[in-house]
């Protein structure tokens, strides 16, 4: 039985797989297996990434009928899954040889039920990329597309672990029981916002969320969430699908406030 189950949902991004595949190689020392979620673009797409799994070790392909959305494609992957924790992995991530490592010795030191980890991801050229946040409020997300007005982070220097809201689902390390006993991704988010609601649930049910900066892997070019104005965002489907993934949280969350967000609880 492996230690690790690493599950990538793609979408027309074959391409990218093969860079991701190289950089499984580093997690030398673990056993682990890799799920590919293929949520159907196309036929040929699908056939052509079942062929890939075909020629990679310890590699599995389970190819959908139908788009069934990143969260629900991502819960189908862990039903799938033998290793004891989950490695959520985006095809456009490439690891290191110590991402895993780091995140790994922070995740056995928890002293809570339930803890997510993630890294710092970097662009290609090593700069650090926003993928963990505090929790959202309704008219704090308004500001951010309308305004433009986006958080600034300094990574100078040696940053601690930080306990963060939510953790981009495009890198998630867990437990596989913790995924199962805060019941998945939530599948009425088709794309979008499903990471912040399996964070604040991790949060809700006394849990913690916590980025490790000296764990690091690369993400790729590809990022559905950008800077665009809402003048020329709103012209692209994508903005849409974050648009009704939005209110679909506010709606599920009316009424509550976002739960609150303690030190890291970490024994020595």
């Amino acid at each position: 039985m492996p230690q690790f189950s690493i599950i990538t949902v793609n979408y027309a991004r074959i391409y990218q797989l093969e860079k991701l595949r190289v950089s499984l190689q580093n997690l030398q020392g673990y056993s682990w297996e890799w799920i590919i979620v293929d949520n159907y673009s196309s036929e040929r797409e699908q056939h052509a990434v079942q062929h890939f799994a075909s020629m990679a070790p310890h590699t599995h392909c389970i190819p959908l009928q139908r788009n069934c959305g990143f969260g629900q494609a991502n819960n189908v992957g862990v039903q799938m899954a033998e290793g004891e924790y989950i490695v959520l992995v985006n095809p456009d991530i490439q690891l290191d040889t110590s991402t895993l490592p780091m995140l790994m010795a922070v995740l056995e030191r928890s002293l809570l039920p339930h803890t997510i980890v993630c890294p710092v991801l970097d662009d290609a050229d090593g700069k650090p990329l926003e993928n963990a946040y505090s929790l959202p409020t309704f008219w704090e997300k308004v500001r951010r597309r309308v305004l433009r007005q986006y958080p600034h982070f300094s990574r100078e220097g040696e940053v601690p672990i930080t306990s963060v809201g939510w953790a981009q689902g495009s890198f998630l390390l867990l437990r596989r029981e913790t995924f199962i006993s805060l019941g998945g991704f939530d599948p009425q988010f088709f794309l979008f916002f499903e990471d912040i609601d399996l964070c604040r649930r991790c949060w809700q049910a006394g849990g913690q969320v916590l980025q490790v900066p000296s764990a690091r892997a690369t993400h790729g070019e590809h990022r559905l969430t950008g800077r665009d104005s809402i003048f020329t965002a709103m012209w692209k489907r994508v903005f849409w699908y974050h648009v009704l993934s939005g209110l679909k949280y506010f709606w599920k969350y009316r009424g509550q406030p976002n739960p609150p967000i303690t030190p890291p609880q970490l024994c020595n």
